[in-house]
């Protein structure tokens, strides 16, 4: 197949292969990764809170030693925890049971007691040191009521109310001692004075699980008070909502449970890492030069990623995420092909070669041949089998080619497939402008030339009223209609595009 052909074949279907400018650029990644160093320091610091450490005493001006996680009260293990993990890591006041715990480290805390450390240990790209501060036997799932007296000040107190805190606090000790011994009068009650989702309900507030509790969402005296209390348990707890009468319904699922602090710290590289880092990229680009961009990088064991027909307001690169400066450094008019350029990623650095402009237009032959040349090919093929078949009925096509006559049963326009060939939209679409015994001549389909015969139109089954369909076409086509009216005032107007210089 000729090039010419390729071209001609483009130029002819134009609106298939006009294509945006893009560009194609190959680069190189410098990860900011932690060293071994780096992973054995971060472990060392860990172990040296296990310890303990020596502190100067500015008041009394002598070296003190100051406690180690191990030996650091359980009282104050959440101040130790928040001080020494990193700042978005905090102490969560909450049992949990094992499942919680990775599974390679599981036994290891289970067999600790209280007040015993575990680790350093990796977990995903971190370090952790786990003490434990308690174990007990909680069930996991409790079902409970309440009975609700909100007050002035209140989180979902009405700005009419004005019961004082101990007015109310009053009020919930008369409660408890006219419902704690009396289901039928705490679910009257409930549901005469509540007034969130559990009114009309008795109270009852349904399950909570222990594995969903989260004291930031729920509140921990009222989670206490069911996690540390038996089935039939009633009292009163104040929250930020108010005081409640609870009622610990029923408990499920028992089983033994942990309260743990834990120290954790990210695998991050040191300031050290992250030099050299910078090194080794700044190197590799200066070391280029005119050089082949791979074999630099193959000499250095470097991976170089590909990156093609990259659009000027295209941001995110494989590999490499949002980098739009390097986008608008590969459409700048000073960059020619070839030129290297190093930029800085969310992890590291990249180092750029532009290999290829494509600019705006016919897509180039090389680029088109994929898709074009198994269209031309097919044309070909299709004319060379007309040229050489004389037959005008399907009997005579059949003997002269080899083939059997075959049958399509039940064919419509909305699924235009024949059996044994597949889709075939022309084919299907030429029986149908056939009347019943009519031949058609030859066909090019998807598949290959055919010769249709229709032996039986079925008219579609008639309605009453065509409204509905009327309405359902009319929709199609002026959906249609707007947006071939827009691509087609698009196509004639002339427009100059300068978002890529605005967008940053």
């Amino acid at each position: 197949m000729s090039k010419s052909e390729i071209k001609d074949y483009i130029t002819k279907n134009k609106t298939k292969y006009e294509v945006e400018a893009s560009r194609n650029f190959q680069y190189v990644k410098f990860e900011e990764l932690a060293s071994i160093k780096d992973e054995d320091e971060i472990q060392d610091a860990l172990i040296a809170l296990v310890k303990g450490r020596e502190v100067y005493n500015e008041t009394t001006k002598e070296t003190e030693r100051a406690p180690g996680f191990a030996n650091v009260s359980i009282e104050k293990a959440e101040e130790f925890v928040n001080a020494n993990s990193d700042a978005e890591v905090k102490f969560q006041d909450k049992f949990v049971y094992a499942s919680s715990f990775p599974k390679n480290i599981q036994d290891s805390i289970l067999k600790l007691n209280v007040g015993d450390v575990y680790g350093p240990y990796r977990d995903g790209q971190t370090y952790k040191l786990t003490k434990l501060l308690a174990k007990r036997e909680l069930a996991d799932s409790i079902k409970s009521s309440h009975i609700i007296i909100p007050f002035a000040g209140t989180q979902t107190a009405t700005p009419d109310l004005t019961r004082t805190k101990a007015e109310a606090e009053k009020m919930a000790d008369s409660i408890l001692t006219l419902v704690k011994n009396d289901k039928v009068k705490y679910a009257e009650v409930a549901n005469e004075i509540n007034t969130d989702g559990t009114k009309g309900e008795d109270g009852s507030i349904g399950w909570i699980r222990l594995t969903d509790y989260n004291p930031a969402a729920f509140d921990p005296d009222f989670a206490n008070f069911l996690f540390f209390n038996e089935t039939g348990a009633v009292d009163v707890v104040l929250t930020k909502f108010g005081f409640h009468i609870i009622r610990i319904d029923e408990k499920k699922n028992v089983d033994t449970a942990y309260k743990v602090a834990t120290i954790e710290r990210k695998i991050e590289p040191s300031i050290e890492t992250e030099d050299a880092i910078f090194r080794d990229a700044s190197n590799f680009e200066v070391s280029v030069g005119d050089k082949d961009f791979q074999e630099v990088a193959k000499a250095k064991n470097l991976k170089v990623n590909p990156v093609n027909t990259v659009k000027v307001l295209d941001e995110n690169i494989p590999g490499a995420g949002a980098q739009r400066s390097l986008v608008r450094w590969t459409f700048e008019d000073g960059t020619k092909v070839g030129d290297i350029k190093r930029f800085k990623t969310t992890d590291g650095y990249i180092v750029v070669q532009l290999t290829k402009k494509n600019e705006a237009g016919l897509m180039n032959i090389e680029d088109a041949s994929v898709t074009a040349l198994p269209k031309i090919r097919k044309e070909k093929k299709a004319e060379m089998i007309k040229d050489r078949i004389k037959a005008k009925t399907l009997t005579d096509l059949a003997a002269a080619e080899k083939q059997t006559v075959k049958s399509a049963l039940a064919i419509n326009m909305k699924n235009p497939t024949v059996a044994g060939a597949g889709l075939e939209p022309i084919v299907v679409g030429t029986a149908f402008g056939l009347k019943e015994g009519q031949t058609s001549g030859l066909v090019t389909g998807n598949k290959g030339v055919y010769m249709v015969q229709l032996t039986k139109l079925t008219p579609a089954s008639k309605l009453e009223n065509y409204q509905s369909f009327s309405n359902q076409v009319s929709t199609q086509k002026s959906m249609a209609i707007n947006t071939r009216l827009y691509n087609a005032l698009k196509e004639a107007a002339e427009i100059e595009d300068n978002r890529a210089n605005t967008v940053q």
